[in-house]
């Protein structure tokens, strides 16, 4: 069972399926927090997962 294609159960970034259910994963550069679904970037000022959040592929080019 994918248990995440039922939805991402809160989890900030990402969603992983594992035998038992499921559990949240960040994205690299980011740490999963304490709750176990929140991302905060890895300086733990949390200003790289703003930006991360704000800014748009596009506006690299």
């Amino acid at each position: 069972i994918d248990y995440c294609s039922f939805g991402n159960h809160s989890c900030q970034h990402d969603c992983v399926s594992i035998p038992a259910g499921h559990r949240c994963r960040c994205r690299e550069g980011f740490m999963l927090q304490h709750d176990g679904k929140s991302c905060r970037g890895e300086s733990g000022t949390g200003l790289q997962e703003a930006a991360a959040m704000s800014v748009s592929p596009s506006a690299w080019r």
